[in-house]
C-alpha cells in the first residue's frame, strides 16, 4: 500500500538541489518555467551557457590557472636550460684544446694544451 506524500513545499536534500528551480504547480513536465520576459539566456544569443554570468572571473578560479600555467612553461624552460649547459660543458670536455708544440735546444719537442703563458725576454 502506498503512503501519501505530504502537500507542500519539499526539503531541499543539498544545496545544488535548494538552487535548482522546481516546476509550477500542476506543471506535468520537469521543465522549469520561462523567466520574465518570455526569453531564456540561449534565446539570447548568451555564449556561456551553463555558467553564471553574475560572477567575478577570480570567483572562477582563472588567475589561478594563468599563474599555474605560467609556473610550468617557467619550470620547462629551466629544465631545458639545464639540459643545454650540461650538455655544453660535456661537448667541452671531450672537444679537444689547441695543441702547441715547443721544440727543445737539445731536439726534442714537447706537445700539450697551454695552460698559462707568460712573456719571456732573454
Amino acid at each position: 500500500m502506498r503512503t501519501k506524500e505530504p502537500k507542500g513545499p519539499k526539503k531541499a536534500k543539498n544545496a545544488r538541489e535548494a538552487e535548482t528551480p522546481r516546476p509550477a504547480e500542476g506543471s506535468k513536465s520537469g521543465v522549469p518555467p520561462a523567466p520574465e520576459g518570455g526569453r531564456t539566456a540561449a534565446a539570447k544569443g548568451s555564449p556561456r551557457i551553463g555558467l553564471r554570468t553574475g560572477l567575478d572571473f577570480k570567483a572562477r578560479g582563472e588567475p589561478l590557472v594563468w599563474i599555474m600555467g605560467g609556473a610550468l612553461a617557467l619550470g620547462v624552460l629551466m629544465i631545458a636550460g639545464f639540459l643545454a649547459l650540461v650538455l655544453w660543458n660535456g661537448v667541452v670536455t671531450f672537444y679537444p684544446g689547441p695543441v702547441e708544440v715547443v721544440t727543445l735546444k737539445s731536439g726534442g719537442r714537447l706537445a700539450g694544451e697551454p695552460f698559462r703563458s707568460e712573456r719571456f725576454r732573454p
